[in-house]
């Protein structure tokens, strides 16, 4: 089930739709977006990316008028928490809902009564604080880029 969302103000007459990834051609799409940002625009190392999670996770990725701008996963933790992971949007579409877009299609799909969390870089902290999110503790560095842990208030 997709989640529409007609944005007018941000990216006029644009949709932004967010779909699950349903098969080979669009985990590409979601490993090429990954790749993109995390790689050519912040620099980081290709193995950063790859933490074996990708097959226990429950991936979406997120259209512009059916154009590809950015993916997100969530998985189940061993400690029986949801992690919020690799919410990526293309810079140029950054600011015009995309990323709330992906968010809620998230938490949408998340079993109720769940602790949800995510570790975000610090720069988009007030961000997930605006979606609902409450910062926890101090900020820390993950591969040369301050990150700041924060859990859904329920």
């Amino acid at each position: 089930m997709a989640l529409l969302i007609m944005v007018t103000s941000q990216i006029p007459s644009s949709i932004i739709r967010v779909d699950h990834v349903r098969d080979d051609f669009e985990f590409a799409a979601v490993f090429d977006l990954r790749a993109s940002v995390l790689q050519g625009e912040m620099g980081l190392p290709e193995e950063s990316d790859v933490d074996g999670n990708d097959h226990i996770s429950t991936h979406y990725l997120a259209f512009v008028d059916d154009q590809v701008e950015g993916p997100a996963r969530w998985r189940m933790t061993l400690g029986r928490k949801v992690k919020l992971e690799r919410f990526v949007v293309l810079p140029e579409f950054r600011g015009r809902g995309v990323g709330r877009a992906l968010v809620e299609a998230a938490l949408r799909d998340i079993p109720d009564g769940q602790e949800v969390y995510l570790e975000a870089l610090s720069d988009v902290v007030e961000f997930y604080m605006k979606m609902g999110f409450e910062a926890q503790g101090e900020a820390y560095d993950v591969n040369g880029f301050p990150h700041q842990q924060l859990i859904l208030k329920k």
